[in-house]
């Protein structure tokens, strides 16, 4: 996924604080309100089954 890769989640791993994992903890931020707006302009595009399941969360919250 182009959103979310590897080396940008374990670039947050170090926790807050350190420089390196604020700025990929904003890119992450930042790449999630990118990606819904991708999925809310493909949605009307899919089938019914496909659009409930990309409005289903999978992770608790």
């Amino acid at each position: 996924m182009r959103y979310f890769t590897q080396q940008l989640f374990d670039a947050m791993q170090t926790g807050p604080g350190d420089p390196n994992a604020d700025r990929a903890i904003a890119l992450w931020e930042q790449n999630v309100t990118e990606y819904r707006s991708a999925l809310d302009e493909l949605k009307p595009r899919l089938q019914d089954g496909f659009a409930r399941l990309a409005d289903t969360t999978l992770h608790a919250v």
